[in-house]
């Protein structure tokens, strides 16, 4: 049985065209604080559209951050896109 993969540009680009037909989508990513050097394990969410991120210059990295709504629970989010690891079942390749 093959396992369906997705580049992770093209997840990107699929996540924000489903977020601008209002369609929600899953992900999972490894957790990152980088102030505490510590992660919490993955993160998986079923609900999710992507909002507006910070601009680049906002904070550090902040143009490698991507920024999320968990539409069940009504908290915004984010992680580092290089931590993405499914979007919608998918596995991310580099």
């Amino acid at each position: 049985m093959e396992k369906r993969t997705i580049n992770i540009y093209e997840a990107i680009s699929q996540m924000r065209k489903l977020t601008q037909e209002n369609t929600d989508f899953s992900i999972a990513f490894m957790s990152c604080d980088t102030s505490r050097e510590k992660s919490s394990g993955m993160v998986e969410l079923t609900k999710v559209k992507l909002r507006s991120g910070a601009a680049d210059n906002a904070y550090k990295n902040s143009e490698y951050i991507i920024d999320y709504l968990n539409i069940e629970t009504n908290i915004p989010g984010r992680f580092y896109e290089i931590l993405l690891m499914y979007f919608n079942g998918m596995k991310i390749t580099l």
